[in-house]
């Protein structure tokens, strides 16, 4: 599977966790899910920069 499909894929994972924070956040049933939507969300960040990490060394670690 190509890169730019695990980042499709990813991306949608990263928004519905972030939309699940907000909600879990907010609501009563915090306690159950919002833990473990958090370790989820940290998990998906971290692929998401390993499969970035070209752009990122291109962008930020430029050589002068």
């Amino acid at each position: 599977m190509s890169t730019a499909l695990w980042l499709k894929r990813i991306n949608v994972l990263l928004f519905v966790l972030v939309v699940l924070q907000a909600i879990t956040g907010l609501t009563g049933i915090f306690a159950v899910v919002h833990p473990v939507g958090g370790i989820l969300l940290v998990i998906a960040v971290a692929i998401h920069l390993y499969l970035n990490r070209a752009w990122i060394k291109a962008t930020y670690f430029k050589k002068k």
